[in-house]
């Protein structure tokens, strides 16, 4: 059964701290092979945002799964990149590849089947919260168990995490952070 993962902030091919031992190359490699080691063909991923920099479509020709990348590209830079990624897409005339992924029109979505919303940056309040209704979100590590406000990072994480999975392990995931 195809599963449902959500992540943010890999920031493919970008430099986050200057230094002699800063290889964007492997970094790049290391987040690929965590996210295809989980990720199959048929599962989902959501990207809430910060995907990237630079050339885009030699990372993404790698990753397994169908993603969503949502619209939450506020950094004219950021913005110049995700629209070479589809051009690239456009362009290639790989008819697989430009049907796994998926730019979304939105900055929020909402799997009313999971009962889970979908957005960059964190929420305070969203439709259903108490009631069972999680908000996944990028953008921090920050995050409240108790309130199903969960962080998607790849800091945080390391990989796309999978929904279900945390969903159902929410009670002892609260005793371990």
């Amino acid at each position: 059964m195809p599963k449902i993962f959500v992540i943010s902030d890999t920031w493919f091919n970008r430099v986050l701290n200057d230094g002699p031992d800063v290889d964007t190359v492997n970094s790049n490699e290391s987040i690929i092979f965590n996210w295809n080691t989980i990720v199959t063909p048929d599962d989902t991923v959501y990207v809430l945002g910060g995907f990237g920099i630079l050339d885009l479509y030699n990372i993404v020709i790698q990753l397994k799964g169908n993603i969503h990348f949502l619209n939450n590209v506020f950094n004219p830079d950021e913005k110049m990149y995700i629209e070479n990624l589809k051009e690239s897409i456009d362009k290639s005339g790989d008819i697989g590849l430009q049907e796994r992924l998926i730019f979304e029109d939105d900055q929020l979505v909402v799997l009313s089947d999971k009962d889970v919303i979908l957005t960059y940056y964190p929420l305070s309040v969203w439709p259903g919260k108490g009631v069972d209704v999680f908000c996944f979100h990028g953008y921090s590590d920050d995050m409240n168990l108790e309130e199903q406000n969960i962080t998607s990072t790849f800091s945080k994480w390391g990989k796309p995490i999978d929904i279900d999975e945390i969903k159902s392990n929410i009670q002892k995931f609260k005793t371990l952070v």
